[in-house]
């Protein structure tokens, strides 16, 4: 692997960098109360509110589950054919 040695080193000064601003980012700064993030995080937003009520009404390709399956069957498909 001669001349990767370069693209090494920048990848690790990289990723030193990146951990050392995350760390110094997160201890200046202060969490935002569970009342903002209700919505936005699973876990703190209520069942009742985790659906959309109207989600029946949209046309199919606006549904994520069947997107889901389509794009399932796709994946199947074309690996099949070029595997």
């Amino acid at each position: 692997m001669p001349g990767q040695g370069g693209a090494f080193l920048a990848a690790g000064v990289a990723f030193t960098v990146d951990v050392v601003i995350t760390v110094l980012v997160s201890m200046v700064t202060h969490p935002k109360p569970d009342s903002e993030l209700k919505g936005f995080v699973y876990a703190l937003t209520p069942r009742s509110e985790r659906t959309d009520p109207h989600l029946h009404e949209l046309p199919w390709y606006r549904r994520p589950i069947p997107l889901g399956i389509i794009a399932g069957l796709m994946v199947i498909t074309l690996n099949s054919i070029f595997h």
